[in-house]
């Protein structure tokens, strides 16, 4: 004699986040399994997935939830086994940056890889090195700490009291800001200003009759 399993007793788990298909969904007694869920919902997003949290019902207190290391597109961690009524949170990865602005040649976002270690000069020679003509002097780095609050630290880029750059070690999210200060805005300025009389030089020499 065959049975058959007239109808699976299935129970729903929510999954929210980097999938590509994020919902509430149905799982019979062969899917309830984290890995199961998130091929039921298409899979990790192409950008990858920091960690997953499982939010386990409890109507007594909130718990906190069970974080599952993730890495790119790959899932290195024991399968967990659901019970119905989770919510599964898959983090998107965010990228490694960090940023560098002002009196530079090349300023922009630049990738810090996972097995990577920068310096403020590494990270200045990313975008390509300070402005020559300008000639900036001080370097402010801007990061943001445990608590949430931006602290700022300057540095001496060249001249008396030099402070070895490479000695100052650069961390994912940081700004490197090389701003102008009283002395650049004069080289700015008579730049401009040899630059424009230049110009009506050429002009004249061009419109002799002037």
């Amino acid at each position: 004699m065959v049975a058959a399993v007239a109808e699976y007793h299935t129970v729903a788990v929510s999954i929210v986040g980097a999938v590509e298909q994020p919902g509430l969904y149905r799982l019979n007694s062969e899917e309830r399994s984290v890995v199961a869920l998130i091929m039921k919902a298409g899979g990790i997003v192409e950008e990858g997935a920091s960690r997953i949290c499982i939010r386990r019902p409890n109507s007594d207190e909130q718990t906190e939830p069970l974080v599952l290391p993730v890495k790119g597109l790959n899932i290195p961690f024991t399968d967990t086994v659901l019970n119905g009524g989770e919510t599964i949170e898959v983090e998107r990865l965010e990228p490694r940056l960090f940023m560098v602005t002002g009196l530079v040649k090349r300023p922009g976002p630049f990738s810090y890889p996972e097995e990577a270690s920068y310096n403020l000069s590494q990270a200045l020679a990313f975008a390509g090195g300070v402005d020559d003509l300008l000639d900036p002097r001080y370097a402010q780095v801007y990061r943001q700490d445990a608590d949430g609050q931006i602290i700022a630290c300057a540095f001496t880029l060249a001249g008396d009291g030099e402070v070895n750059t490479s000695r100052v070690q650069i961390k994912p999210g940081d700004i490197i800001a090389v701003e102008h200060t009283s002395r650049t805005s004069f080289r700015q300025a008579l730049t401009t200003f040899i630059r424009f009389s230049t110009g009506i030089g050429f002009g004249y020499q061009l419109n002799p009759s002037d």
